[in-house]
């Protein structure tokens, strides 16, 4: 052969077992799916009627071993009941905080809220529709695609976390946005075509977005008491020429976007007769000291920051959820300012054990069951 033909050939063969290898991906994906995809191509994508058992080596405050299971709404909890209308249907809506990802199904917030209503009040079903990594845009896509045929009567809004520093939709909100209007282009049309029925592909988006999760400091970590401590010794506060730069940034460029995005979840909720009620964000940093540790919680680094300078940034957008409840005459449970800051309650900085679930469900119980016995009533008058 010449040289241009052996370049050829070998050209020829590297394509040919890509494209097997790339086929039997494809056809392995099909039967065993080792990972759960949460997007597939630009439309959210919620696995249904499954179980997953999975152990816990990484994080020292939660159960060894960790059951999670989808229903056939692709959420955790019961199946709707057949005499749906005749309960009192409540759903919660937020990012890692709400999903309670490395918790079992009966230790996450909403299940424990879920029957501690269950006391008081008959003919409750609630459902935890909570997606790790979603912001305010992903809670507007669920609630086009999923929650609003469902027409629960009530939507439990944990949000702010995500949405710090976030001035407009992302990579995957603009994908959802493009995907809803069927692409702009045949370029791009066949590109959200080749994502939606490709589990390769569409394994490789889903890292893609992890990895750019992981460095703006969203994923899940292991905050024990060694690390407090190591973290209190290792961090600088913001000068106040800093802190009125941080500010004004995040007033100028994030805050009336996220009130934007709120708003449109409250104006979306009440199109589809579904009442909202609006949570504050909590964390494991800010005014106080640790119970646990006698850590200096505004001492501690997180990602870059003192712990006192990223509470006051997490208030802002906590500020914006208040504004909003009180402007719209919400009920407004104020998670961020009740919740005790203590690291019995969180494996890191913000996601919770299960007494820190418990904790919570106690809090949101304490002021959603007046609420409830005041304004909601079954169909059938208990």
């Amino acid at each position: 052969m010449s040289r241009r033909r052996r370049l050829l050939f070998r050209c020829a063969a590297i394509l040919a077992g890509f494209s097997v290898s790339f086929v039997s991906l494809e056809v392995v994906f099909c039967f065993y799916k080792p990972f759960e995809l949460r997007v597939r191509g630009g439309r959210i994508s919620l696995p249904m009627n499954c179980t997953t058992v999975f152990s816990n080596h990484s994080f020292s405050k939660i159960d060894p071993q960790v059951i999670q299971t989808r229903n056939s709404l692709g959420f955790r909890g019961k199946d709707p009941p057949a005499d749906f209308s005749k309960h009192l249907t409540i759903v919660t809506i937020g990012g890692s905080t709400t999903e309670c990802f490395y918790l079992s199904d009966d230790r996450t917030w909403p299940a424990r809220l879920g029957v501690k209503l269950a006391e008081k009040v008959p003919h409750v079903w609630i459902n935890n529709a909570g997606l790790d990594g979603h912001s305010t845009h992903g809670h507007l896509y669920l609630l086009d695609q999923y929650v609003a045929s469902l027409q629960p009567q009530i939507a439990l809004f944990l949000i702010g976390l995500n949405d710090v520093g976030n001035q407009g939709p992302l990579t995957f909100d603009k994908r959802l946005e493009r995907t809803a209007h069927q692409g702009r282009n045949v370029v791009e049309k066949s590109y959200f075509f080749v994502l939606q029925h490709s589990a390769v592909l569409s394994l490789l988006d889903n890292f893609r977005r992890y990895r750019k999760a992981a460095r703006a400091g969203l994923t899940h970590a292991n905050v024990d008491h060694h690390q407090l401590v190591l973290d209190a010794g290792n961090t600088r506060e913001t000068s106040a020429e800093e802190w009125s730069q941080l500010l004004e940034q995040h007033r100028a460029k994030y805050l009336p976007h996220y009130e934007q995005r709120v708003r449109q979840l409250v104006k979306t909720c009440r199109t589809q007769s579904i009442e909202p009620v609006l949570l504050t964000q909590p964390a494991l940093y800010g005014p106080a000291m640790d119970d646990v540790t006698q850590v200096d919680l505004r001492l501690v680094n997180v990602h870059g920051m003192s712990g006192s300078t990223r509470w006051k940034v997490l208030e802002l957008y906590n500020d914006v959820t208040r504004k909003v409840a009180h402007q719209e005459r919400l009920l407004l449970i104020d998670l961020a300012a009740q919740m005790p800051k203590s690291s019995r309650y969180y494996y890191d900085y913000h996601h919770f054990t299960n007494e820190g679930a418990d904790a919570v469900a106690d809090l949101i119980d304490d002021e959603l069951t007046v609420f409830l016995k005041r304004h909601f009533t079954t169909a059938n008058g208990d």
